[in-house]
């Protein structure tokens, strides 16, 4: 590497003893094998998060498909229920129109035994009507 080289000549101009200067200049060295990353770490590490990055997109596609299929599995059963309700109101309808039609047919009747109650009632009362028509001119003699 060319900057320990560098830094061990600017200490030596410098005017440092030669060991502290190589000294220096090998643990820079030492430290940038070790601490500092490279071309080829830097390669690996962004190979390993755009494989991470596909696997993430995978299961995210993944996860998408078990809720859009949960979805359409709870879309299915509203519309099951919502259809099941229809049919259940539509019955319910039916049975409403038969007990109204009942109730017409019985108000029916009774109108019309009141009607021949009151037709009978006025019979009666006419006959005894003219009965007692009759009847006045020989109790007033």
């Amino acid at each position: 590497m060319e900057a320990p080289l560098a830094i061990y000549e600017a200490l030596i101009q410098a005017e440092f003893p030669v060991a502290a200067a190589r000294d220096a200049a090998e643990k820079l060295e030492k430290d940038m094998n070790t601490a500092l990353a490279i071309r080829h770490d830097l390669q690996q590490m962004d190979a390993r998060i755009s494989h991470d990055v596909q696997r993430l997109d995978a299961r995210i596609e993944r996860l998408e498909e078990k809720l859009d299929a949960s979805v359409q599995r709870l879309d299915e059963k509203i519309d099951s229920s919502f259809q099941l309700l229809d049919e259940k109101l539509g019955s319910l309808r039916g049975e409403m129109k038969a007990g109204f039609t009942l109730i017409d047919e019985r108000f029916v009747s009774l109108e019309q035994r009141i009607v021949t109650k009151l037709g009978a009632l006025m019979v009666v009362l006419m006959t005894l009507t003219v009965g007692a028509i009759g009847v006045l001119p020989t109790v007033l003699r």
